[in-house]
């Protein structure tokens, strides 16, 4: 974010709070009535502006949440009805309906955002609020794609954000009138057929950054609008619009004026990076993200002391990585992102770059060793070499006192982890799966990391020798421990952990029967469950946990009835215990994809409402027990790849219904006593 954006973000908070801060009434009489009357145009469902009300103890519309006020005059200059992205409930809270035109009454008014909702259509009508200088319509999802050119009107509007809004875009006549807009953002629309109008942003006098992300832009239209633009003197953004890179670079590498930001990720950028790069001295971000770059990076770039972002991940560069670092700028560089590339070499020492806070290797090809000792401390908050080659025992980490999140996951590590963590104090993420770690971590290893959230250690020879009454420093969100020997009973420290989203303990070596408090205590946000691969035993109990969770048991000892699982779950995976009964239960898991129920002593006739589990993918029900038909119900599920019933005691005719299944590839239903088309083999259909 620009100088500019950041301190309108400022002046926003700043207009929506500080009368209620400073106690002051200043209410206008009739705009707090054309509020009210605004407000009957909208459906809010979430009750979002549930402070504007019409009662004598809130009479003030200065203090109604989403309104800003001047606070001389009383007037309303501040409008922000934006949707609220809620990561909680893991949707967008916003209002639908229309726009009324009481908001006219508002002759004030200079902030107005209406991102992220449903509306009949954009109203002319705004472009007579005559004192607009910032208007976000972003992210609109709107009944009538019909655009108002009457925008054209507000002479002095500063910001314009139309990014992702469904509007169709023809006449280009209006955007020529708005002689104030610094900041016009058209990302998100197709533009195929609307050169006119880049032709005229590009001739706006006071336009400094012009965002055109995924525009659909034709060649010959973004050659038209990049010769002769020369007035965007801070920000180039023309990210994925497939533009070839000598139509970029030679505008580029021509322009007069002084770009400090430069965005260019999803293009067709090919070949080596040019070496002018390092001729933008005043350069302090640049974006080549997914393109087809090759080779290294420039010695040029050394030049660029003002960089403090540089992003070129998922290209094909291939340099080795030391030389590579030696072509940078050591003083200035904040963010490193070489992720997704054919990087080599060993790991150089990188705290040199003494401002770096964030650097991403992750799935390049680097070998070799940590060096043997980092030369001085470090700023680093970020730092993921997932996905290499790296070899050999971690080194001392004790100079990354800032570090928040690491990951060296599916590498080549051993040795010893537990010594290395206890200085790392403000970790919030270790990811260490699948590596060659061995030894044990007990308590007083993690002692310190009382912010950690997220834990991964699977796929190591690892030990947990924690006490059965230890209460654990951290709450963690994330817990992926397979494969990690947690003894034979069930770990007591989980009863502490209550945020989780991800619990993975399969092959951890538990032999216990699974205490109540585990299933009581499970997060109404757990998504993922897996306790597969032990000797867990005794019965599950009704699960009402989870957001369209996942849930792995197999390969345990559990037995009784199936219980009842949340209605949501998206994959079931139940073989090898010992359930029994039947399954009609699951009937009203119509989210299902997958459902895996082998090897089970199941029985009962299959319920005749398969049709309900229209998403399944693979549906295993082998060597259970079985009786009766296969109803023809079976033939609903037209998403079916994979089918076995084998090994049970199923009668009658196949039915015909499941030539319905047109994605099915494997079909077995051998050992039974079925009659039909299809009998006691496997079955592939070449789809």
């Amino acid at each position: 974010m620009d100088l500019y954006r950041r301190v309108l973000y400022l002046l926003v908070i700043f207009l929506c709070n500080k009368n209620h801060v400073l106690g002051i009434t200043r209410c206008v009489e009739h705009e707090r009535i054309a509020l009210l009357q605004f407000k009957t145009g909208l459906i809010d469902d979430y009750a979002l502006l549930n402070s504007w009300k019409n009662s004598s103890n809130v009479r003030d519309c200065c203090q109604w949440r989403r309104v800003g006020c001047n606070n001389a005059t009383g007037r309303v200059v501040l409008l922000d009805l934006s949707a609220i992205i809620s990561e909680e409930l893991e949707q967008t809270l916003g209002f639908s309906g229309k726009i009324d035109s009481s908001l006219l009454s508002l002759s004030s008014l200079t902030y107005l955002d209406l991102s992220g909702n449903s509306f009949t259509r954009i109203p002319d009508f705004i472009g007579s609020l005559k004192n607009l200088q910032h208007l976000k319509l972003s992210n609109i999802e709107l009944t009538s794609p019909k655009f108002p050119y009457q925008l054209g009107n507000l002479s002095n509007l500063q910001t314009l954000d139309l990014a992702s809004t469904s509007v169709v875009i023809k006449n280009t006549d209006w955007l020529a009138h708005l002689s104030s807009l610094k900041y016009l953002n058209l990302s998100y629309i197709d533009l195929s057929e609307s050169g006119g109008l880049l032709y005229t942003a590009i001739k706006l006098p006071s336009l400094v950054e012009l965002q055109l992300i995924n525009c659909m832009l034709p060649n010959n239209t973004a050659k038209s609008f990049l010769d002769p633009m020369t007035n965007l003197s801070k920000s180039f953004a023309v990210h994925s619009n497939n533009l070839p890179s000598s139509m970029i670079y030679s505008w580029l590498f021509n322009f007069s004026g002084s770009l400090t930001d430069i965005y260019l990720s999803d293009n067709a950028l090919l070949d080596t990076i040019p070496e002018a790069f390092g001729t933008i001295t005043n350069l302090k971000t640049l974006d080549l993200t997914n393109n087809g770059l090759e080779g290294g990076i420039p010695s040029s770039f050394r030049n660029l002391n003002h960089l403090h972002s540089l992003h070129l991940s998922a290209n094909n560069l291939a340099q080795d990585l030391p030389s590579l670092f030696n072509n940078l700028p050591v003083r200035s560089l904040q963010v490193l992102d070489l992720y997704a590339n054919q990087l080599s070499g060993p790991l150089p020492d990188f705290t040199t770059f003494t401002a770096l806070t964030e650097l991403y290797l992750k799935l390049n090809q680097l070998n070799g060793s940590f060096p043997e000792k980092f030369k001085q401390s470090s700023n680093l908050w970020i730092l993921d070499l997932a996905d290499n080659h790296i070899t050999g025992p971690l080194p001392d980490l004790s100079v990354f006192v800032s570090l928040r999140e690491l990951y060296f996951e599916r590498n080549l590590l051993h040795g010893t982890l537990s010594e290395r963590l206890g200085s790392l104090s403000k970790l919030e993420s270790l990811g260490a799966s699948s590596n060659f770690f061995q030894g044990t971590i007990s308590e007083q290893h993690v002692t310190n990391l009382s912010r950690l959230v997220y834990l991964d250690l699977s796929y190591n020879s690892l030990a947990l020798d924690l006490s059965p009454d230890w209460s654990p420093p951290f709450q963690l969100d994330v817990i992926w421990l397979s494969s990690c020997k947690l003894g034979s009973s069930f770990p007591e420290w989980l009863k502490t952990q209550t945020n989780l989203s991800v619990l993975d303990i399969s092959d951890a070596g538990i032999n216990d029967t699974v205490p109540s408090w585990f299933w009581e205590s499970l997060n109404p946000s757990l998504r993922y469950l897996n306790m597969s691969s032990s000797q867990m035993h005794g019965m599950v109990p009704n699960l009402v946990f989870g957001k369209q969770p996942l849930i792995d048991m197999r390969s345990n000892d559990f037995s009784g009835s199936l219980p009842l699982f949340p209605l949501d779950t998206i994959a079931l995976i139940l073989s090898n215990n010992m359930f029994t009964g039947p399954i009609s239960s699951l009937c009203n898991v119509t989210t299902l994809n997958r459902l895996d129920l082998s090897n089970n002593k199941l029985s009962g006739m299959l319920p005749n409402c398969l049709n309900n589990l229209d998403s399944l993918y693979i549906l295993n029900l082998e060597n259970n027990k079985f009786t009766g038909t296969i109803p023809a119900s079976i033939g609903a599920l037209q998403l079916l790849h994979m089918m076995s019933m084998r090994g049970n005691s199923l009668t009658g005719e196949i039915p015909l219904s499941l030539r319905n299944c047109k994605e099915l590839q494997l079909l077995d239903l051998g050992e039974n006593q079925l009659s039909g088309t299809v009998m006691s083999f496997i079955f592939h259909f070449v789809c």
